[in-house]
């Protein structure tokens, strides 16, 4: 996102200092622009596939920390007290 402000901003400035005549003058700031939006879709792309694995993981885990907790509690409140 910061690369994409930067450019827009680098276009504007351009344009305000050549003129609203030349308007090929902001396509530099545009590219650039565009540069970075597409770099950062990619990178958040790339990033998405191993934070799903790990989510996808970590809540495998959890449900099977959940059932072994389930039965030490069943285990536990089936044993028979002393002095009862």
């Amino acid at each position: 996102m910061l690369g994409t402000i930067i450019g827009m901003i680098d276009s504007f400035e351009i344009m305000a200092l050549s003129g609203s005549s030349q308007p090929h003058a902001v396509t530099g700031g545009v590219a650039e622009a565009l540069i970075a939006t597409a770099g950062g879709i990619t990178v958040a792309v790339l990033t998405l596939i191993p934070y799903n694995y790990f989510l996808a993981w970590v809540e495998r885990e959890t449900e099977a920390i959940e059932q072994y907790a389930t039965r030490l509690e069943l285990m536990i409140t089936a044993q028979p007290r002393e002095g009862c």
